[in-house]
């Protein structure tokens, strides 16, 4: 039987995938979160060690699931041990988060996350209050924004993971190695995302010609939350593809 692995968005347990797994009782799931990586910088060194941490706990010839910055780390992840991913589906992800205006990249601006990195050393918790408020828009429902407090991390226990990792969304480029994945790809982003620009859905189809994209109608960051009928059936569209 086939595994399905699912990777976390920053700041949230992988079991948040728990909400669909019953739609994919036919694979075996594992849920994978980020490695504890401690009180280091992020730089490509540690970035390769997060990776390689990352794939003890995948087995080989998984199709990977994974949202926001997982999505991100998934594209490193399938550059760096083929043999593990067979398929990899990324949700409200891209290879780069930052904008990066000299190579015409759209992203969130260098102004927002230095504000957003302000913010979590300010006051962690408050950030992560908007952050679950941001995440779940268009769709402001009680029970949306109940599931992602539900599945975050504590903050007040591992303020140096929540830290690394959003370093890493700030610094972490993996547009070169992205374009040399020859894998099936689906990337799957909400069009009133408000966190991520309209723009990354093109970024991707200009780096890697094998990269399917889709654009689920008045969904947002978290699309498996809010549409996971349609969610679903583009994942198994996608799965059964020859």
């Amino acid at each position: 039987m086939q595994t399905i692995v699912f990777l976390p968005g920053w700041g949230f347990s992988a079991k948040i995938w728990s909400v669909i797994a019953a739609e994919f009782a036919k694979y075996t799931i594992k849920y994978v979160d980020f490695p504890k990586i401690g009180n280091l910088p992020f730089n490509q060194q540690t970035l390769e060690q997060v990776i390689d941490e990352l794939q003890t706990g995948i087995p080989d010839d998984s199709i990977v699931i994974a949202w926001s910055l997982g999505g991100t780390l998934a594209i490193q992840l399938a550059a760096s041990y083929p043999h593990k991913v067979s398929r990899l589906v990324t949700v409200g992800a891209t290879p780069k988060f930052a904008a990066d205006e000299q190579e015409d990249w759209i992203g969130i601006p260098a102004h927002d996350l230095a504000q957003f990195k302000q913010q979590a050393e300010a006051d962690l918790p408050l950030l992560l209050k908007k952050f679950t408020a941001k995440i779940s828009y268009p769709h402001l429902k009680s029970d949306v924004q109940a599931t992602l407090r539900q599945y975050l991390l504590d903050a007040d226990t591992i303020k140096e993971h929540f830290y690394y990792y959003l370093n890493a969304l700030v610094q972490c480029d993996c547009r070169q190695v992205y374009q040399t994945l020859t894998l099936p790809m689906l990337h799957i982003f909400g069009e009133q995302d408000a966190i991520l620009s309209s723009g990354s859905a093109e970024n991707i189809a200009n780096l890697n010609a094998k990269a399917k994209i889709v654009n689920l109608n008045n969904a947002g960051h978290a699309p498996f939350l809010t549409h996971k009928n349609e969610f679903v059936k583009t994942i198994y569209e996608f799965i059964n593809e020859a």
